[in-house]
């Protein structure tokens, strides 16, 4: 999915069609809008394959007028009415000289913070402005998520004081697993 975003008023607002100044977010795109993205906006194929994979570590790279931020983002999935998972998945950033891109194959709270207004004095225009607005957000989630894995992995070193049954060891394993994901992004 492509959608475009403009800060109009101080608040950022979905637009229909792209101007000099817009953030571009792409979100899971069909091999059509993969397609466009190079074809359209002249985005580099390399760029936009290397947004979507999986297994890409964070990195900046640049090639000709283009700019490539790679940095992984903190998301959480609930597995069982106990367990949580968390674990990152990469986000690529894209600069042009007149947008600056999001690509990712996952949906997530960051972006839906930035298109929804959470994040205050997001200037789209201010490309470089609005990228470290972006890398603060994805920073917050991690200490956010972080707090969440403390607290979660207390209760249930507690719980296993009382019982040690096989649900808090899975549950201790996915916590451990959930901080190798951040502690390698």
């Amino acid at each position: 999915m492509i959608q475009f975003f403009q800060t109009q008023e101080n608040c950022v607002r979905e637009v229909a069609v792209p101007s000099p100044g817009c953030w571009i977010s792409v979100v899971d795109p069909t091999a059509q809008e993969i397609q466009q993205l190079i074809e359209t906006y002249g985005l580099d194929s390399g760029f936009v394959r290397s947004s979507l994979d999986e297994e890409e570590s964070s990195r900046i790279e640049r090639e000709d007028d283009q700019t490539l931020i790679i940095v992984d983002t903190a998301m959480s999935e609930i597995q069982t009415e106990e367990t949580i998972l968390f674990f990152t998945m990469p986000l690529g950033i894209i600069i042009t000289e007149d947008y600056v891109f999001t690509i990712t194959l996952k949906d997530n709270r960051v972006l839906h913070d930035l298109a929804n207004g959470t994040v205050r004095g997001v200037q789209t225009r201010m490309k470089t402005r609005f990228v470290m607005q972006l890398l603060l957000r994805i920073t917050a989630f991690y200490l956010m998520y972080l707090k969440q894995i403390d607290k979660a992995s207390s209760q249930v070193q507690e719980r296993m004081q009382h019982s040690l049954r096989n649900n808090e060891l899975l549950q201790m394993m996915a916590l451990e697993k959930s901080l190798v994901y951040f502690s390698t992004s």
